[in-house]
């Protein structure tokens, strides 16, 4: 009997040794990806510029840049309506567009944040969204975001509007378009 528990006991440390040996402090698994870095027009949500000259650009890094006073000027007129596009005919005429290249339906985001000074106007600058039917389906302000669904391809157009009555030689209505996926 002692020899089946001295059998059995050595048998139970032999085990507790080899699985103890198996355990690992670190391992290294490597694996292909493809991660490409696109300009914006190329890249998984497109931000194309639109068809209204050049206040709507892709800078040299290929990221979408708006710039509503390209040129010599330093500003927008005070009392003043700008729109950059046709909310009659957006499809066609449109500050820029926003594709989902991905090959998943996404739900897309808009945010105007980060107004250097807009005087308390929350709507000086809003962005007018159009689906691919001309369809207006929502209207992004500095305290306004909107969402949208973007099925596979689909492709949004933004008319761009800047309302200055109200505000003065002072404002400043830079900020942030945050776009979210």
């Amino acid at each position: 009997m002692r020899q089946y528990i001295f059998g059995l006991a050595a048998l139970v440390i032999l085990t507790g040794a080899i699985f103890g040996a198996s355990a690992f402090t670190s391992a290294e698994v490597v694996r292909d990806s493809t991660i490409g870095v696109e300009a914006d027009n190329n890249a998984i949500i497109s931000l194309a510029p639109g068809t209204v000259g050049d206040s709507v650009t892709l800078n040299n890094n290929g990221e979408l840049q708006i710039n509503a006073t390209p040129g010599s000027s330093s500003g927008v007129n005070v009392g003043a309506n700008f729109t950059y596009g046709d909310n009659a005919s957006p499809t066609t005429s449109y500050a820029f567009s926003i594709t989902n290249a991905d090959s998943e339906q996404r739900d897309i985001s808009l945010a105007y944040n980060n107004v250097a000074n807009n005087q308390g106007v929350s709507d000086a600058v809003e962005f007018e969204v159009y689906d691919s039917s001309g369809a207006h389906v929502g209207t992004v302000t500095s305290q306004n975001d909107v969402t949208n669904t973007f099925t596979s391809g689909s492709t949004y157009y933004v008319v761009m509007e800047l309302h200055t009555q109200g505000l003065d030689s002072g404002a400043d209505l830079s900020g942030d378009l945050v776009i979210t996926a």
